[in-house]
């Protein structure tokens, strides 16, 4: 049943969650000391070696945030979409980049305008892979469409799918003419690297990562399938009132330190090591702890570092409970809150805690420097 589905999903997504936040501390420790290389005299052959392990990290990364997507633990940028001209780009974006074999057509409801409340690069997500599994699904060729319209789900009403509220909907329908689903395999398309693509065709994650991202947008999935002529997949989001969204903010050229101290918090030895080494790369000064209740005997011995930059999640106090310790110590100090568990409890607690900024690891070293510089620059309120 969906419920049953759902339920075992979750448990799935709390483990790969767990096993994420662990890899990215292992990616962090890696990917600094190839950067940190860089521009030096190396021998090219050495050089070489360390390219490759800067670029496998590199991946590393982007197939853990698929699965943090999985796991709805991602970090998101929402903003107010309207979804038919949203979605027609789309289609004229999968026009130029799907086989010609493929035909791709978009059917939008007309005014008045469907707004979600949703981040636009996840959205583009979950459609692009949608349509790219639709088109393994048709090897000889066929028809896919992308449809939006509104739905009403009234108070008595049986929803589209388990646990979906009453109320005001933005349907967006995913539909192919391939080979379709098999039945015994619908209630596990959605987890983690199943696949029923030869060996060698496919990750098993494209369609997980969908899953995850429309939860964490706050929208349901259900498919539908029919073995040898259709599948279509079926998303559901809340419609919210229009607003203007805000334009991000400009990339900002970011210097090196100029003898800062920095605080670090980091109970991994080998991610602290590596993070001490990216930041006296760059220029600072760095007071190492283990923990929470180290970091906070630095600051009562009277050091006053400029910068506290402290992980989220370590044994016996966690990086919020030390930014509002640290707070208590030394009111002005600077926050910078590191994670590699991007539940959004976790940030949310981080942001109540005071953090100025939370970077997610693994970090590179350029992005690494550019939050510090930010944040070390920018007045405390």
């Amino acid at each position: 049943s969906q419920l049953e589905t759902q339920q075992r999903l979750a448990v799935v997504g709390e483990v790969a969650g767990g096993l994420a936040h662990d890899l990215n501390n292992i990616l962090q420790a890696i990917m600094v000391f190839p950067e940190g290389v860089r521009g030096r005299p190396v021998d090219p052959k050495v050089q070489e070696v360390l390219d490759v392990v800067a670029d496998q990290a590199q991946r590393g990364a982007t197939l853990i945030r698929r699965i943090l997507d999985f796991s709805r633990r991602s970090a998101t940028e929402r903003r107010t979409v309207d979804v038919v001209p949203f979605a027609a780009a789309i289609a004229e974006l999968l026009r130029r980049a799907l086989p010609e074999t493929v035909a791709v057509s978009f059917a939008g409801a007309p005014a008045p305008c469907l707004h979600i409340s949703a981040d636009p690069t996840q959205l583009e997500q979950i459609l692009l892979n949608l349509a790219l599994n639709a088109r393994d699904a048709m090897p000889q060729g066929g028809t896919f469409e992308l449809s939006v319209e509104p739905l009403h789900v009234a108070p008595d009403a049986t929803p589209p799918v388990v646990r979906m509220p009453p109320g005001e909907w933005v349907h967006i329908a995913a539909a192919d003419t391939g080979c379709g689903i098999a039945p015994e395999h619908l209630n596990r398309i959605f987890e983690p690297y199943f696949t029923t693509k030869p060996k060698g065709k496919g990750t098993g994650l494209g369609l997980a990562q969908v899953y995850g991202l429309v939860g964490q947008n706050d929208g349901f999935i259900a498919v539908a399938s029919t073995p040898g002529r259709h599948t279509t997949f079926n998303l559901y989001f809340p419609i919210v009132p229009a607003e203007a969204s805000l334009e991000p903010a400009a990339a900002v050229e970011t210097p090196g330190g100029a003898g800062q101290t920095i605080l670090l918090a980091e109970d991994e030895p080998e991610v602290r090591g590596a993070l001490r080494t990216m930041l006296e790369v760059l220029g600072y000064r760095v007071l190492e702890a283990p923990d929470g209740r180290a970091a906070l005997a630095h600051l009562e011995a009277g050091e006053r570092p400029d910068l506290l930059l402290t992980d989220s999640t370590m044994p016996g106090m966690s990086g919020a409970e030390l930014i509002v310790a640290a707070r208590r110590l030394r009111p002005q100090i600077k926050v910078l809150a590191l994670t590699g568990y991007s539940a959004e409890g976790v940030l949310a607690k981080l942001r109540e805690s005071g953090a100025d900024e939370i970077l997610s690891k693994p970090a590179s070293v350029d992005q690494l420097a550019r939050t510090v510089a930010r944040v070390l620059s920018a007045p405390r309120p």
